[in-house]
């Protein structure tokens, strides 16, 4: 792990990113990968079947910004460095602070980041609510976690599929009452 890069090329589109297997009996690839993009400020991102799952948010130089108890969490464990080649590509590196030098880390197949160093270890879910899901509600969908029904509609919209919407599915998003 100490000289593993995860790595995105801007000019190439070249990826090295971390691939979840289908199951713990089929190794081939899965539904999750977590990589780099660059976008204007480097993030990590999670993919769930190429749609993206969860990001981390802008780095700062110092953490990733929509991670903010990543500091309490792993940052005293966990070194992350994220720099540009200048040649277009840029990578995320991970240290291990205090561990020993050969420490391997795993995208498992229900998307979680585990870690292992003579046992596997599961890092806490950085998902804070499922609000931090991707798509969560749908399009003009609101994601509150700390309500009863997790999703609602925007003002002026109605769920698109009432029976998927009432079953808890709300993928689907919302449309407008009144067309403009």
């Amino acid at each position: 792990m100490p000289t593993m890069r995860i790595s995105t090329n801007v000019r190439t589109g070249k990826k090295v990113q971390l691939t979840s297997w289908k199951s713990s009996s089929d190794l081939s690839n899965g539904g999750f990968s977590f990589g780099i993009e660059p976008l204007n400020i480097p993030q990590a991102f999670m993919g769930n079947n190429s749609k993206p799952y969860w990001r981390t948010g802008p780095w700062n130089g110092h953490t990733f910004i929509g991670l903010p108890n990543l500091n309490s969490v792993l940052l005293d464990r966990v070194r992350i460095r994220i720099q540009n080649d200048n040649q277009g590509t840029w990578y995320l590196t991970l240290a291990l602070a205090g561990q020993p030098l050969f420490s391997y880390v795993n995208l498992d197949p229900p998307g979680n980041l585990t870690q292992r160093k003579g046992i596997w270890t599961t890092y806490p879910s950085f998902l804070e609510t499922e609000c931090d899901i991707y798509g969560k509600c749908g399009a003009f969908g609101i994601c509150e976690s700390q309500k009863s029904s997790t999703c609602s509609c925007l003002r002026g919209f109605e769920p698109n599929n009432i029976d998927e919407w009432n079953s808890g599915n709300w993928t689907d998003g919302c449309t407008r009452i009144k067309p403009l």
